[in-house]
């Protein structure tokens, strides 16, 4: 692990019902996103985020809650 990775704060993301999760990974994946966990029942993702996407996550409209894992 570099160490960028690891000053990534790992977040607990739950997207709204009905999103498409396989799109919301690959934009996940797209941006660089460490994904370490997907339980599709809970509708929940969790990823090592840097703290300059954050941001960008927290104004998408698939986006019900983020929270620190």
């Amino acid at each position: 692990m570099s160490d960028t990775e690891n000053q990534n704060q790992r977040y607990m993301i739950t997207y709204k019902q009905g999103s498409n999760a396989s799109k919301i990974l690959s934009v996940l994946r797209e941006q660089k996103i460490d994904v370490y966990l997907h339980g599709v029942n809970s509708r929940q993702i969790g990823a090592r985020i840097p703290q300059h996407v954050l941001g960008l996550i927290k104004d998408v409209d698939w986006l019900e809650k983020i929270v620190d894992d």
